[in-house]
C-alpha cells in the first residue's frame, strides 16, 4: 500500500525538519507499506535548505510553489498529481507520534477496506471538543474518488474551514472514523506554549473572510462533496 504523507510550510525551517523527522520515525512503523514524504513550500530559500538536510533520502520530494498559497488548491493538485493508496494531510507544526501512521492506516483498513473512506487524526495536546476532528487526516483513494477530480476540498476558501466542510460531508454518508489511538501533537499557540509566529499572523487574516464562507454556505444547504455548489467570490 502506497501512503502520501504533505504538509505546506513556510517560515518555520525549524519546525517543518522536525515535522519530517517524526514522519520518517512513524514510517518506520508502517512495515508493510511505502510511505512518501511531499512537503510544498511557498520559500524558495527553506525548500532548498530542507532539500539539503534530506537529499538523500529519495521518498522526499520538496515542491515550489508558485503564486498565492491557497489551501483548498493546494491539496487538490497534490491528489490529482500524486499516485497513492491512501494521502496523509498534515501541517508544518505537528509532531507524529511513532505509531500514528501505522494506526491511522489500520482504522481506515478495518473501517474501509475499499479505501472508500476517511480517518481523522487525534491532536492528542488539544482540549477534548476544541479540535476539528479532520484538520489532520487520512483519505482512501476511492473516497477521493467522489469528488470530481479529486477536488476534495472546497474551493470557496482561502485557509480555513475546509476542514470542516469535509468531516461533515464524509460523515454525512458514514464514511469517517475519528481515530483515538492515532495521535500527533499540535504546536498550536492556542494548545501549547508555542509563541504566535509570522506564519500564523499571516493566515489568521483569512479568518474572518473563511468563516462568513463557512456560515452561507450553511444556510444554503451547501456542502462540497454532497453538491458542488458555489457562493462566487467573496473578498
Amino acid at each position: 500500500m502506497k501512503l502520501i504523507v504533505a504538509f505546506p510550510t513556510l517560515g518555520r525551517v525549524e519546525k517543518a525538519t522536525r515535522c519530517i523527522q517524526t514522519i520518517q520515525e512513524a514510517a518506520k512503523e508502517c512495515l508493510e507499506d511505502d510511505v512518501f514524504i511531499r512537503v510544498v513550500f511557498s520559500d524558495h530559500a527553506e525548500a532548498n535548505t530542507i532539500g539539503t538536510l534530506f537529499g538523500k533520502d529519495p521518498s522526499i520530494i520538496c515542491y515550489k510553489l508558485y503564486g498565492e498559497h491557497v489551501a483548498p488548491k493546494l491539496w487538490n493538485d497534490l491528489l490529482i498529481t500524486e499516485n497513492y493508496d491512501c494521502f496523509c494531510y498534515l501541517s508544518d507544526d505537528i509532531e507524529l507520534d511513532k505509531d500514528c501512521l501505522r494506526r491511522g492506516l489500520d482504522c481506515l483498513i478495518e473501517n474501509f477496506p475499499d479505501f472508500d473512506g476517511m480517518v481523522g487524526l487525534k491532536m492528542k495536546n488539544c482540549p477534548p471538543g476544541q479540535a476539528v476532528q479532520a484538520a489532520f487526516g487520512i483519505l482512501g483513494k476511492r473516497f477521493t474518488e467522489r469528488f470530481l477530480e479529486k477536488q476534495v476540498f472546497c474551493p470557496e476558501y482561502k485557509k480555513f474551514c475546509i476542514d470542516k466542510e469535509l468531516e461533515i460531508f464524509a460523515k454525512s454518508v458514514n464514511r469517517f472514523v475519528f481515530c483515538e489511538e492515532a495521535t500527533l501533537v499540535h504546536h498550536h499557540p492556542a494548545f501549547t506554549n508555542t509563541p504566535k509566529d509570522k506564519t500564523h499572523e499571516f493566515v489568521r487574516q483569512h479568518l474572518p473572510r473563511d468563516l462568513d464562507i463557512f456560515k452561507k454556505r450553511r444556510e444554503k444547504k451547501y456542502l462540497w462533496g454532497e453538491n458542488f455548489e458555489r457562493l462566487g467570490a467573496i473578498g
